[in-house]
């Protein structure tokens, strides 16, 4: 397996990064507002959903900025062995992890939105790749819509298994070819990769299925009725 090379970010470029998710956030938040569906609809608590998770990754950037900060490890930890290259090690792995964690739940939410209207028109499948293709046919989706979809499942994929265990991929979108190979290293999986594919997902494959699926009658969100039950910390 091939190692990949990290390049270091400069604040100036992290600060620039803070700005798009706030404005990610923002466009998902209106899209929510404007919605015609109902309250509980799937095809309006997706925006909900991804608001949440998208706010929480712009929370997490603006606390990661005290891990630059050399005081706060002076404040916080019995350390005195901490220098520039354990903080940038630290801010690595916080970041990474909270990337992750954005990638992974979009994933999940899109996942469920895409299969609660594929089982209401009872069109659904085990398999959420006959599944979007099911969606793709019932409501004449774009090529970009189902190649978007066949992207972000390859960088899920390629994040459980340490690269696409079994064939190459090479998906146009957009004019761009994105490239996957075999048993190689997690493509497409930084910051600036995934906001691009969550402003895509807001723009285009919800956008479209929405405006596609509009005929349709209410489609319950399967959070319509949960109940949530908070402890104290």
């Amino acid at each position: 397996m091939k190692k990949i090379q990290k390049k270091n970010i400069t604040l100036d470029k992290f600060n620039n990064f803070i700005d798009e998710v706030y404005a990610l956030n923002q466009k998902c938040k209106a899209k929510m507002n404007n919605s015609n569906y109902e309250d509980k609809d799937a095809r309006r608590m997706i925006f909900q959903s991804l608001y949440t998770y998208i706010q929480n990754f712009h929370f997490n950037m603006i606390f990661s900025k005290s891990l630059m900060d050399i005081d706060f490890y002076k404040e916080n930890f019995d350390n005195e062995s901490v220098d520039e290259t354990s903080m940038k090690n630290v801010f690595d792995i916080y970041i990474r992890g909270a990337l992750d964690s954005l990638m992974i739940s979009t994933f999940v939410q899109v996942e469920n939105y895409l299969r609660l209207i594929a089982k209401y028109k009872s069109i659904g499948d085990t398999n959420i790749g006959v599944t979007v293709k099911n969606l793709g046919k019932k409501f004449n989706l774009s090529a970009d819509c189902l190649n978007l979809w066949k992207i972000l499942s390859n960088i899920r994929n390629s994040m459980h298994n340490g690269g696409i265990p079994s064939y190459n991929a090479n998906i146009p979108y957009k004019g761009t070819k994105y490239k996957f190979v075999k048993n190689s290293p997690i493509n497409y999986a930084n910051i600036s990769d995934i906001l691009f594919f969550v402003n895509e997902l807001l723009d285009n494959l919800i956008s479209e299925l929405n405006e596609k699926s509009s005929t349709e009658g209410y489609i319950e969100h399967n959070y319509a009725n949960l109940v949530i039950e908070e402890e104290d910390l």
